[in-house]
């Protein structure tokens, strides 16, 4: 298989490499889909940085742009899902590998956990009442299979590593921003509704943390969507 490393410049980050590296991927499948696309994103360690915090600039302070408060954050990151349900799960997929090591007898690897859980959910029975009352019950399988079988997925599960709770949470909003988009003729009342769309991202993460506990909220993601 012939593979492309997609390198960036000296000023480039995670959020604009990663909508970058999802254009050309998404093209390159089309043209050449036995060609796989790998990203170098280098640019978050050894690019150009202000440093002291930009200490030599006079005024630097006062004409930052404030930073964004957590509404602010969860408000951006589903305008980007809403225009593309792998948005999040793009981002999570450029961090760096940290092992995956089996412990012999007692676990699955990250990855084969993620892959079991989200392959789960379609016979999940307690999930369903809440799939029926956001109205995306009959779509939901073919956002979980489109979600499972795209390249940023992929990805994913190849830099996955414990704790699994931001993955979770971001294959959840997938699924449901997924889910809109496939039954949006139809107009779901999900669409509308955003503490029922809220409700069906914890019901879906509670399902593949296997917790009593919502792990939804939005976390080191926005740090992502903030940062230079």
């Amino acid at each position: 298989m012939t593979t492309i490393i997609f390198v960036h410049g000296t000023g480039g980050r995670r959020d604009s490499y990663a909508g970058t590296f999802r254009n050309i991927e998404q093209k390159l499948h089309e043209l050449k889909p036995e060609v796989r696309l790998v990203p170098c994103l280098w640019g978050e360690v050894h690019g150009t940085k202000l440093n002291a915090g930009g200490l030599s600039i006079p005024n630097y302070d006062s004409t930052r742009v404030n930073a964004k408060s957590q509404e602010d954050e969860e408000i951006l990151l589903w305008k980007n899902l809403y225009k593309d349900p792998l948005y999040e799960i793009n981002l999570l997929s450029f961090r760096q590998p940290r092992g995956q090591a089996n412990i012999r007898g007692k676990m699955m690897t990250p990855p084969q956990e993620i892959s079991k859980r989200i392959e789960g959910l379609t016979t999940s029975s307690q999930l369903e009442t809440q799939l029926q009352k956001a109205g995306i019950s009959q779509v939901f399988e073919e956002a979980c299979n489109a979600i499972r079988t795209s390249q940023p997925f992929s990805r994913l599960l190849d830099t996955a590593s414990r704790p699994l709770d931001a993955d979770y949470a971001a294959i959840a909003r997938a699924i449901v921003t997924a889910s809109i988009q496939i039954c949006d003729i139809c107009d779901p009342p999900i669409h509308h509704n955003k503490k029922l769309r809220d409700e069906t991202v914890d019901s879906i993460t509670r399902e593949l943390t296997q917790d009593t506990q919502s792990r939804g909220v939005i976390g080191d993601l926005g740090k992502i969507l903030i940062s230079p």
